[in-house]
C-alpha cells in the first residue's frame, strides 16, 4: 500500500510537472509566433522605407540638377554693368 501510495503520488508530480511544461510550451510558441510576427512586419516596413529614400534620392538628383541648370540664368539676371549708358528703346 505504501509503495502504491508513492507511485501514485509520483505519477500526480509527474502529470503536474508535464502540464506545467505543455503550459511553458504553449506560452513560448504563442511568444515565438508574435515575434516572427513582428519581424515580418519590419521587413515590410524596411522595403517600404527603403522604396522612399531611394525615391527622394532620385528627386533630390534631379532637383540638383535643375538648380544646377537654373542658376546660370538667375546669376545672369543679376549683373550690372556701370559706365554703360542706357539708351532708351521703349516705344
Amino acid at each position: 500500500m505504501v509503495l502504491e501510495k508513492k507511485v501514485d503520488n509520483f505519477d500526480m508530480e509527474l502529470k503536474r510537472i508535464c502540464t506545467a511544461i505543455e503550459d511553458r510550451n504553449r506560452k513560448l510558441e504563442e511568444r515565438i509566433a508574435k515575434v516572427e510576427e513582428k519581424g515580418d512586419s519590419m521587413d515590410f516596413g524596411l522595403g517600404m522605407a527603403n522604396s522612399k529614400i531611394t525615391m527622394l534620392e532620385k528627386t533630390k538628383d534631379r532637383l540638383q540638377e535643375e538648380v544646377t541648370y537654373l542658376q546660370p540664368y538667375s546669376m545672369r539676371n543679376n549683373l550690372v554693368f556701370s559706365g554703360i549708358p542706357e539708351a532708351s528703346t521703349e516705344s
